[in-house]
């Protein structure tokens, strides 16, 4: 439970000067949360509240503890439902619904294959309906029937689509396919029509070269035909897409299924490996009796390490999350701090929040 929450039978007096240090990022991230699960944003409730706090924090300073705490907690109220208003504003336009539409935009993932279909991200950056350009921009995810073009990473295309607003199925029990895609911000799916018609416009994007590496070694391990090939491209860069059928069979009768994602234990692997390494070639070279300590580089190499694992992952949620902590870690032991456990894991969520505060929808963050 939160440490907003005190125990009724604590002797504490509730929010102490120390309770404040060790627990103020629990609070911003639990306004964040709160947006989830209200019935709409109250976007001028939360600056009015943060405004009469502000007021009051002068006014009564002997309460001033309290009202700090409210105000933590409503700035993360109001930056969630900012987002999330962000997000709700970008609706595809009624008269585009299912509609031929003109779109220019930028492969944003690498395409992934299915039996009868391509399946890829496009950021839609120009649509036009009738010669007329239309305000809708962002993301969309797209089908396309063979024969399709080579769509890959970083691409600018210009492409005839059809579209319709983003939806899932409301069965019990099931993946809220919905609810995932709002929390990629994707407001709109559909499919590519006419694909020999499409017209490429731009070989690279700059912005995706990171993504392009992913495919590209992708397509190196596809093309060396290996028994475990789709195995070693998702624990190499976190796509998972060649795994047959038989081999998930495997994994989940096993209960391994699990380590085939991306986490926090592969980014510790790579971080330990790289903190070993960095200490091992310091102590042997020809710096090392510089005044820069052997600890100190491990912990550097480590970081990199892992972030350049976790870019290689995409960096997903849980490696994004792995990866902030263990900066955090290195950080607050080269500061000589011990803040605690709870401070610890409450800067970690409240930075993912406000990096992400859509990724108080998904299940993997909790």
């Amino acid at each position: 439970m939160l440490p907003l929450f005190i125990r009724a039978n604590t002797r504490t007096p509730f929010l102490t000067e120390s309770h404040i240090s060790s627990s103020w990022p629990w609070y911003v991230a639990a306004g964040i949360v709160l947006v989830v699960f209200l019935p709409t944003l109250y976007i001028g409730a939360w600056w009015l509240s943060i405004f009469a706090l502000m007021i009051s924090i002068r006014l009564w300073p002997a309460s001033r503890r309290l009202y700090l705490t409210m105000l933590l907690f409503a700035s993360g109220a109001l930056w969630g439902s900012l987002i999330g208003q962000q997000n709700l504003h970008r609706v595809l336009p009624e008269q585009l619904i299912r509609q031929d539409v003109q779109a220019r935009g930028t492969v944003l993932d690498i395409p992934r294959r299915g039996r009868r279909s391509l399946r890829f991200q496009l950021d839609i950056e120009a649509l036009k309906y009738r010669g007329k350009l239309q305000s809708y921009r962002g993301p969309v995810i797209l089908n396309c029937y063979a024969p399709c073009p080579a769509f890959k990473v970083g691409q600018v295309w210009q492409l005839k689509l059809r579209l319709k607003p983003a939806h899932g199925s409301l069965n019990p029990g099931g993946f809220n396919y919905s609810k995932w895609l709002f929390s990629q911000s994707i407001r709109a799916t559909g499919y590519v029509r006419e694909p020999a018609t499409a017209t490429l416009l731009k070989t690279a994007n700059a912005s995706n070269r990171i993504t392009q590496l992913r495919a590209d070694i992708q397509q190196f391990i596809e093309s060396r035909q290996l028994r475990h090939g789709g195995v070693l491209a998702a624990l190499a860069v976190g796509l998972r897409d060649n795994i047959s059928e038989h081999q998930w069979q495997v994994f989940r009768r096993t209960g391994t299924a699990h380590l085939i994602a991306i986490s926090g234990l592969h980014i510790g692997m790579v971080a330990a490996i790289g903190y070993f390494l960095g200490s091992l070639i310091w102590r042997h070279s020809l710096l090392a009796r510089s005044q820069i300590p052997a600890q100190s580089v491990a912990r550097l190499a480590a970081i990199l390490a892992a972030t350049a694992y976790a870019a290689l992952a995409g960096f997903a949620l849980p490696t994004l999350r792995a990866l902030l902590m263990l900066i955090a870690y290195f950080m607050l032991i080269s500061l000589r701090r011990n803040p605690g456990v709870r401070f610890g894991l409450g800067l970690i969520l409240m930075v993912v929040l406000i990096f992400d505060p859509l990724a108080a929808l998904g299940a993997s963050l909790w």
